[in-house]
């Protein structure tokens, strides 16, 4: 084994929330109510690694990663 290949792994998201309820009431008679509510969230983010072998052990890989 040798220390080399660097990966580099792009990750995205997407969620979408259809909030519909009829309200409620809490045990301190506090009325919640809401109306139906779409939510659409995003994340995009990369992750950035690296294959390298550790000294004491050839047989050994570790991969540190960045994110």
């Amino acid at each position: 084994m040798k220390n080399g290949d660097v990966f580099f792994t792009p990750q995205a998201q997407i969620t979408w929330c259809d909030i519909d309820s009829n309200g409620l009431t809490e045990a301190n008679k506090t009325r919640i109510k809401s109306a139906g509510i779409n939510n659409v969230q995003t994340s995009l983010s990369a992750k950035i690694s690296r294959d390298v072998v550790i000294r004491m052990d050839k047989d050994k890989l570790n991969t540190p990663m960045l994110r």
